[in-house]
């Protein structure tokens, strides 16, 4: 996975748009930066402002995605956070500098990617192995493949997440806990039996369960201008502690 980070500095005027393979670093020491994370080398930007730490920031690939981490106060998209997924366009702030993240496009060596990538699309008997991507499953019944022209990417449509709903967008299903490796069916969905326990999931209003999750959104991953939110593990197991609290005080366990 290749990536390109575009940011002006903010003294000089100097625009820089190089390319990476993650993992990056970002911040005002080169030394004290981490030259290796789990093995791989580091690519290191320096941001030379007071406002920046040594090492304020780290981009890695988790799961076919980009997150950032960071080690001080960072923003995606306008809102602060200390981890986050990062999606094409999206735009860093660390300190004064804006980086804004795009994903870089496998060069693709058919003649027609495009017309192979419908022919895997339309369900042909065959999968179509598209360069520079996994092989996609021929059969998808609950999710479409976007021919991104611009991109030359597939991209799953697939709806995902708990209390907010939000496109999948993975470029690949291999090992995606949604859809199974792309074989799972509309009527597969993962919630079915939270929301046979929770009919009221989706209401946000003052009085509902799920209103304070939804007045407490920034503090998750909260993207402000797709109103998307990622929960993670950390917020399974804060659901199920409340849960455990809210058992034990109604009925009186001790």
């Amino acid at each position: 996975m290749q990536i390109q980070l575009v940011w002006t500095d903010p003294t000089s005027g100097k625009t820089y748009q190089p390319h990476f393979q993650p993992p990056v670093a970002l911040g005002q020491s080169f030394n004290l930066m981490p030259a290796t994370h789990q093995g791989q080398a580091v690519s290191r930007i320096v941001l030379h402002d007071d406002a920046v730490q040594a090492f304020h920031a780290l981009l890695e690939v988790r799961q076919s995605s980009v997150w950032l981490c960071s080690q001080a106060d960072s923003q995606i998209n306008g809102v602060t956070v200390t981890e986050g997924v990062l999606t094409h366009g999206d735009r860093i702030q660390i300190g004064p500098f804006e980086l804004t993240f795009t994903l870089v496009p496998k060069p693709t060596t058919t003649e027609d990617p495009l017309q192979d990538q419908a022919s895997a699309i339309s369900g042909d008997s065959r999968s179509t192995s598209l360069s520079g991507m996994a092989q996609i499953p021929t059969e998808r019944p609950a999710q479409t493949a976007q021919a991104n022209r611009s991109s030359r990417e597939w991209v799953c449509d697939r709806k995902i997440g708990f209390l907010f709903k939000r496109n999948c967008d993975r470029t690949t299903a291999l090992g995606c806990p949604y859809c199974l490796d792309g074989q799972s069916k509309l009527n597969q969905d993962p919630y079915w039996l939270d929301y046979d326990l929770y009919p009221g999931y989706g209401t946000y209003r003052p009085g509902s369960w799920g209103y304070e999750y939804y007045r407490d959104r920034a503090y998750y991953c909260y993207n402000r201008e797709s109103r998307n939110v990622d929960f993670t593990e950390a917020d399974a197991a804060s659901f199920e502690e409340e849960l455990d609290t809210d058992y034990e005080m109604n009925f009186g366990a001790s």
